[in-house]
């Protein structure tokens, strides 16, 4: 019988949070759950981004276009 690969182990890069989710979703349904999860946490984190990018955006300012017209004059 083969046996199961061990559960995912926490790394620097990992937050508390992120780690207690993937246990939980390991110890409940392996890694198809830990995948399901990472891709919903994926879209949600896209999502959030998408949102935040759409609401800083601002028209261009004195006829500029691109990233210095929504900083403003320079000094």
């Amino acid at each position: 019988m083969a046996r199961m690969p061990a559960a995912p182990t926490e790394t620097a890069c990992t937050r508390p949070a992120g780690s207690a989710l993937t246990a939980a979703a390991w110890s409940g349904g392996g890694w198809p759950a830990v995948c399901a999860l990472g891709a919903a946490l994926s879209a949600t984190g896209l999502l959030l981004w998408l949102l935040e990018r759409r609401s800083v955006a601002a028209p261009p300012r004195n006829g500029a276009s691109g990233a210095l017209a929504r900083q403003g004059p320079l000094p």
